[in-house]
């Protein structure tokens, strides 16, 4: 018995000796860059098309380059450098987003994004959901990494009752397949 316990305390340990050497190995990751390249196919109602800016992962979080995927739509947009805030204006539909907050308001609702939009290299990323619906479009994964936008039409959507389809276009969530 007395074996067991030295066996386990021998091996105890070694782990509590191992594993400081093993996060001090790990710290480089921890400390590496949520931002990760996205390697996702756009189409707007059935039609490919590609964004001259890439596509971001902010952890799990698909991200737009803002500017870039507006401009594909002619949505007009303007930015305040000095409050860092982005509006986009879709018709009579404004929305606001600030870099570093994870509150947006998309016409006039206030909504909370899982990532606050955040400038890389020059380029404003803001959440891909958020700017989908503030242009009054949905979306769906129609494919392995292929994401399908399209205008929310609500008689269409009101009609269909899958889980594919986004019943609200304020519903800032993109449906996975």
């Amino acid at each position: 018995m007395k074996k067991i316990f030295l066996a386990l305390g021998i091996i105890c340990s070694s782990f509590v000796v191992a594993l400081p050497t093993a996060a001090a190995q790990l710290k480089p990751l921890q400390t590496s860059s949520i931002y990760q390249t996205a390697h996702v196919q756009l189409s707007f109602e059935g039609e490919e098309f590609d964004l001259p800016k890439k596509l971001i992962y902010a952890r799990d979080e698909l991200m737009f380059p803002a500017k870039s995927f507006l401009d594909m739509f002619d949505v007009k947009s303007t930015w305040n450098a000095k409050t860092k805030t982005f509006t986009v204006i879709d018709g009579e539909v404004i929305s606001t987003f600030q870099v570093g907050n994870k509150i947006a308001y998309i016409g006039g609702e206030k909504i909370e994004m899982d990532e606050p939009p955040v400038i890389i290299n020059g380029t404003l990323y803001v959440e891909a959901a958020a700017l989908i619906v503030s242009i009054y479009c949905i979306a769906d994964w129609i494919g392995p990494n292929i994401l399908d936008i399209r205008n929310y039409v609500e008689s269409e959507n009101e009609s269909q009752n899958t889980e594919y389809i986004t019943a609200d276009p304020f519903d800032t969530e993109v449906n996975y397949n």
